[in-house]
């Protein structure tokens, strides 16, 4: 989500676009804990459940959960802004 000038009456029309986004994260996030979850099963079915390999795994959601905060993060800062100047003077 770009920083793009625009008023805030626009923005909220296209909050659905946000909310798509959370959930397109938050889709991949789901996928990443299922096969993280399953890896680990399958490290305790050969005795590997060790945590260096615990944090490894969790290692793996790093990336999602960022692209959550930035999101949050941008989606924020244009808020703020709007709020500060909702003419976009």
């Amino acid at each position: 989500m770009s920083t793009v000038k625009m008023p805030p009456s626009r923005m909220l029309s296209q909050a659905d676009q946000l909310s798509a986004y959370v959930d397109d994260i938050a889709s991949a996030l789901r996928a990443e804990i299922k096969t993280v979850s399953a890896q680990w099963q399958q490290l305790g079915k050969i005795g590997g459940q060790r945590e260096d390999h615990a944090a490894a795994l969790l290692a793996k959601l790093s990336g999602h959960l960022a692209d959550l905060e930035r999101l949050a993060h941008n989606a924020q800062e244009q808020i703020n802004k709007m709020n500060d100047n909702p003419f976009c003077d």
